[in-house]
């Protein structure tokens, strides 16, 4: 029953999470599949890392933090 509940809280909690990535970087216009390999520090590796930055923000804030002590799996 423990494991149900847990489940259950944490598929909630982490929907907010999973939308923003899905739009925001699965979903975002990149084209993953044919984007070149970064050589050295480019403007265009700057701002995916900024991108980056930016999509973990949002989703912290529409994510409130799971407690330390539910994301602790006893065995």
């Amino acid at each position: 029953m423990d494991q149900l509940v847990f489940e259950e809280f944490i598929k909630k909690r982490s929907r907010g999470l999973v939308d923003v990535m899905e739009n925001g970087i699965l979903r975002g216009g990149v084209d993953w599949l044919n984007a070149g390999k970064p050589t050295g520090e480019s403007r265009a590796r700057r701002e995916r890392s900024e991108y980056r930055v930016e999509v973990f923000e949002r989703a912290s804030e529409r994510v409130e933090r799971v407690p330390c002590r539910l994301v602790v799996r006893r065995g």
